[in-house]
């Protein structure tokens, strides 16, 4: 709960002034007490008001950047099961929602707008590393990259999706390039999955567009579209029935067992 989560972790690695005053307002109504519903917009509203004090399309610039700066870092910070990721994607999906120019006064062609969270996925990209990579990594590395997937892969919706390279190199990771067994193997299932439970359509839907159209050449090609797909279900199917060897735990096997179920369900309406 709040109390395990020391935010001010956060505010120590604040580079500039502009960002200290970010952290200050996203620290306060995270500890709100509020309901999330209230809190998230209370924070969208606070985020918005502060956009609107910059006064040239470079300082709301710069201010945007501040903003996903501090934004990733807490979101490195606050696990899935937490409200307070919960007050964090209320208030980003609010500001998409509700709109409007960053700054009021902004009259040129392709003004800085509050539902393309300008510069949001950029940053997202620069920090996109998964510490299992390195050879050298730590049980927090993993949580903090398990967060980070988290928090994005709710971000996702069918009308903001600026990111779905993300999901599919994270499910080549996990099913074709891991390690036979091991914490790499578990937490790179359970980042894949993760993708899969909260936004497996628009992944799956992505993944075929580029699709061949002959059926035959699909089905022979296993790097693309369906074929990917079954793939990778295949891939599952293989690791859930290999379950005991691999020493899975039983909250990442349930998590397995919804993805597949997820992709057959996929596969399914995509024939209709």
């Amino acid at each position: 709960m709040a109390h395990d989560i020391n935010l001010g972790t956060v505010g120590e690695q604040t580079a500039t002034e502009s960002q200290e005053k970010i952290f200050r307002i996203l620290q306060t109504h995270l500890q709100s007490g509020e309901n999330t519903s209230t809190s998230s917009s209370e924070l969208a509203d606070a985020i918005q008001q502060l956009g609107a004090t910059k006064s040239s399309r470079d300082a709301a610039s710069g201010f945007l950047w501040d903003l996903w700066v501090v934004v990733v870092d807490l979101a490195y910070l606050i696990p899935p099961d937490h409200p307070w990721q919960d007050t964090l994607i209320g208030a980003i999906q609010t500001l998409r929602q509700t709109g409007g120019l960053i700054i009021a006064t902004e009259a040129t062609k392709k003004p800085l707008l509050w539902k393309d969270l300008p510069h949001l996925a950029e940053y997202m990209l620069d920090k996109w590393f998964d510490p299992t990579e390195l050879d050298e990594w730590t049980l927090d590395n993993v949580a903090a990259w398990k967060n980070l997937n988290s928090f994005t892969a709710r971000l996702t919706t069918q009308d903001f999706a600026p990111w779905l390279n993300f999901p599919g190199w994270q499910l080549q990771s996990a099913l074709d390039e891991s390690p036979d067994k091991g914490m790499i193997l578990e937490s790179r299932l359970w980042v894949a999955t993760e993708w899969v439970i909260r936004c497996g359509s628009l992944v799956f839907q992505d993944m075929i567009s580029a699709r061949p159209h002959d059926d035959a050449v699909e089905e022979a090609t296993e790097g693309q579209g369906l074929g990917k797909l079954r793939r990778w279900k295949k891939r599952f199917s293989e690791l859930l029935e290999d379950k005991v060897r691999l020493g899975l735990d039983t909250v990442l096997v349930d998590r397995i067992e919804q993805t597949i179920k997820q992709m057959e369900e996929f596969e399914t309406a995509d024939q209709v």
